[in-house]
């Protein structure tokens, strides 16, 4: 809806009982949905004011990417890119931080995947403890806190998508850049 119909930052928003009304929906459908957009940032209520666009509604775009309703090819791709540009952004804060536990923790999760067949967990359990480990590490807030939004994602994909659960095992070339990232 704000979206749609080119809102901006400082629009003021109709009442709550005109939105339920315009959306079809029940009032407490429309209070829900205004608690999350002013947890994420994008409204605010403002005394004698209203229902206020707090921030560039582009922040929308990172609610409807964690909202997705199918879960295809194109967002793994760009769910996992996101994740790679986060982590390549953080390599100066992992190198810096990471102690020998934690790498000795990292060399494990590998050591488990690596067993193929046998591996006491799956390849997509693997990506998201590996990669859920790599933002602790970092000791960013942000970075924890924005992986804790999309990581779980890896763990719900299409049956037929072969990357994530139709994957038995994990391939050798995944296994080896992950240790790259650990000698690193």
């Amino acid at each position: 809806y704000i979206r749609s119909n080119g809102f901006s930052e400082g629009d003021v928003l109709p009442p709550e009982m005109e939105l339920a009304r315009m959306r079809g929906v029940g009032r407490s459908t429309i209070r829900e949905a205004i608690a999350v957009l002013k947890a994420i940032g994008v409204l605010k209520s403002k005394t004698r004011v209203g229902l206020q666009i707090a921030s560039d509604v582009r922040r929308l775009n990172l609610l409807k990417m964690l909202l997705v309703d199918t879960f295809d090819h194109k967002t793994y791709r760009e769910m996992k890119a996101l994740r790679d540009y986060l982590e390549m952004g953080c390599v100066h804060d992992l190198i810096a931080k990471a102690t020998p536990e934690h790498l000795k923790k990292l060399r494990r999760l590998v050591t488990m995947v690596t067993l193929k067949e046998d591996s006491p967990i799956t390849p997509t359990e693997f990506e998201v403890r590996f990669h859920g480990l790599l933002a602790q590490i970092t000791g960013n807030e942000m970075v924890v806190a924005i992986s804790l939004l999309y990581l779980p994602m890896f763990e719900y994909s299409p049956a037929d998508f072969q990357y994530a659960h139709a994957m038995p095992i994990m391939p050798d070339s995944v296994i080896q850049s992950h240790l790259y990232m650990i000698e690193a």
